[in-house]
């Protein structure tokens, strides 16, 4: 089934965590263990996308909270590489 598009990311990020934690359980069946393996290689694949088109709203970049970074002394910083640098 597939999610709304107002709703895509909220209820495949608690799928998602679900998988996270029972990863070390293994799966069932070959089915399981090929999707397995298929949502890994998508997970991939978005992260590559993340990381070559970072969100960006005016001009800013966003985090994971959707939020603008923030440096050590919670000065507004452009970019994840200025809080890590």
């Amino acid at each position: 089934m597939s999610n709304m598009s107002y709703c895509r990311w909220e209820n495949t990020l608690s799928d998602l965590e679900d998988c996270v934690e029972s990863f070390h359980e293994g799966v069932a069946n070959k089915d399981e263990a090929r999707a397995r393996l298929r949502m890994m290689a998508v997970a991939e694949e978005l992260l590559a996308l993340y990381r070559s088109d970072r969100e960006m709203v005016d001009g800013k970049e966003l985090n994971a909270e959707g939020r603008g970074y923030e440096d050590e002394d919670g000065e507004e910083v452009e970019s994840e590489e200025e809080v890590e640098g």
